[in-house]
């Protein structure tokens, strides 16, 4: 593979050597601005030189790939948001928002609020953007996806993992727009039910839920019951410490893990599933369309991991 006869290749090349290079420099809304006039010459002088100065049209192109790769990076960061969340680290803040994500387990919850307003008291609040991850220290089943939650703490910014070559969660949360998290115990917040809540999601962690109540009730083998949960819904948290020592011992954590081998033995069953049907042009098409919808119902179930979406 030729990377000259591959244009697209060096422009997504670029526009993800921006992204590297903007997570790794500190942008403020001035630089920004001069990225953002900057972008314009380069698109511009691409279109002028292009005919009589073909290799400088070149250079011009992938520069503005580039510096596009550093800006949308750059646009999702607090330091370039005035009304972030993330400013309000001095004191005790006041935070409204609207929870989006719940991870349970067995002691407690954490959940990712997208915060809707923020202040120091209820006649201050302000409009406010930004995601936080609040843990929870106890097992409030009321607790729903797209209900607003009402909260006074302070926030914690994310620390750095400083062992070296060790997974570093706060980097991790920081790519999914979280900067700061908060520690709730059950009289530090109080729940808004929304009506208008995020229907689909509720209506997948139900579906979860009551899986796993029909797992728990015909399978009596705690550690049986924690392996199918966790092979077919992704969720680990039923599994024992000493399951998962074996299954890390033996090179086999992966089969736990919800990925492409599992969206290929679903595929594998519905194919063979649907060639009891008769063979036609309706039927065909029929088949596929029930495989894409099983397919894909499975990976909204599982959580859309990356790697389920993939396959």
């Amino acid at each position: 593979m030729h990377i000259n006869i591959m244009p697209l290749l060096k422009v997504c090349i670029a526009f993800c050597l921006g992204i590297i290079i903007s997570q790794n420099i500190n942008t403020d809304a001035l630089l920004l601005k001069y990225m953002a006039i900057y972008l314009c010459i380069t698109f511009i002088l691409s279109f002028i030189l292009n005919k009589k100065y073909k290799k400088w049209s070149s250079c011009f192109i992938y520069s503005f790939f580039l510096t596009a790769g550093i800006i949308q990076y750059a646009l999702f960061q607090p330091a370039v948001i005035n009304d972030h969340v993330s400013h309000n680290t001095q004191d005790e803040c006041l935070i409204l928002g609207r929870i989006s994500e719940i991870n349970n387990t067995k002691s407690s919850f954490r959940i990712n609020v997208n915060v809707s307003n923020a202040g120091q008291s209820l006649e201050q609040l302000n409009p406010s953007c930004g995601l936080i991850t609040c843990y929870i220290d106890s097992m409030n089943t009321t607790l729903r996806i797209g209900d607003y939650i009402l909260f006074q703490q302070k926030l914690n910014p994310l620390s750095h993992n400083t062992n070296p070559h060790a997974f570093d969660y706060a980097a991790y949360q920081k790519n999914n727009g979280i900067f700061n998290n908060v520690y709730l115990s059950e009289s530090d917040y109080c729940i808004i039910p929304n009506p208008h809540s995020y229907y689909h999601r509720s209506v997948i962690k139900s579906f979860r839920e009551k899986c796993i109540a029909t797992f728990e009730k015909n399978l009596k083998s705690k550690n049986g019951l924690g392996v199918i949960i966790a092979m077919v819904l992704g969720e680990k948290q039923f599994l024992d410490e000493s399951i998962k020592t074996i299954f890390k011992n033996t090179g086999a954590i992966h089969v736990l893990a919800v990925s492409g081998l599992h969206v290929g033995i679903l595929s594998l069953l519905l194919h063979l599933i649907f060639k009891l049907l008769p063979y036609n042009n309706f039927t065909k098409k029929i088949k596929l369309l029930l495989m894409i919808c099983a397919v894909w119902g499975f990976a909204l179930v599982t959580g859309a991991a990356p790697s389920v979406c993939r396959a």
